[in-house]
């Protein structure tokens, strides 16, 4: 199970690489519970506006500290990049931290997948029963490992 939009943090060579461990180590007929983002969710994030704030302590500082976000879009990539640039108000030291999030279509989810060995691929809209996709952020991917009798 890996939920909450974590896989799309890794790069892709390293999701292929915990597919293919996640399959070996299914039993036949395991499941494996993916909740990703979606596509839209990705392009969203990259495409945010910078933007700031002040606060005592945080994500980035145990002190007072001023953080100036900005997002990009990598058009060729897919992928949704986060850049922080952290001031300590007491030191003026200056740290720099990003994060990136790899999008990906439904079908290229499906075809990765597959490529990993999983014969049964489902999408679902939420993991709270949910049978609108509108409006949300993750989508649920349920792959089995199919052994032929």
């Amino acid at each position: 199970m890996l939920i909450f939009g974590e896989f799309n943090v890794f790069r892709p060579t390293e999701t292929r690489g915990i597919l293919e461990k996640a399959y070996r180590a299914l039993v036949p007929n395991g499941f494996l519970l993916l909740e990703p983002h979606t596509f839209k969710a990705v392009l969203k994030i990259g495409e945010q506006p910078s933007l700031w704030y002040s606060a005592e302590k945080g994500l980035f500082s145990d002190g007072p500290h001023l953080c100036l976000q900005e997002n990009f879009w990598d058009t060729e990539a897919k992928v949704a990049i986060e850049r922080y640039y952290v001031i300590n108000a007491v030191t003026g030291k200056v740290a720099c931290h990003s994060a990136s999030t790899k999008a990906y279509t439904d079908e290229q989810y499906r075809s990765l997948l597959v490529e990993c060995g999983f014969r049964e691929v489902a999408f679902y809209p939420s993991m709270g029963g949910s049978t609108s996709s509108e409006g949300n952020d993750l989508t649920v991917v349920l792959a089995q490992k199919k052994y032929a009798a």
